[in-house]
């Protein structure tokens, strides 16, 4: 399964090893938070959004909202509805 991570946070950094270790997944890429351009790597949304060759994309305290995504997912470590929005 291919997978894509939105969001430049702890969060997704943990995430992120645990899919690069497991065999039954793969890491395609991540895009990531505004405030962190400067992490190598780092794939230009609209790229993505047109290119994405993924089967579940994985947002991660990704501090935008990302709308019109088929096959997205929002993990969302606040509780709802008292610590929603983006970047929390």
């Amino acid at each position: 399964m291919k997978i894509l991570i939105f969001g430049s946070t702890y969060l997704s950094a943990i995430t992120s090893n645990f899919l690069i270790k497991n065999s039954d997944y793969r890491l395609v890429g991540y895009v990531a938070n505004k405030k962190r351009l400067t992490i190598p790597g780092n794939m230009p949304i609209k790229e993505v959004l047109e290119d994405a060759d993924c089967d579940i994309i994985l947002s991660l305290q990704y501090d935008q909202m990302i709308k019109d995504i088929n096959k997205s997912f929002n993990v969302h470590p606040g509780l709802l509805p008292e610590y929603g929005g983006v970047d929390i």
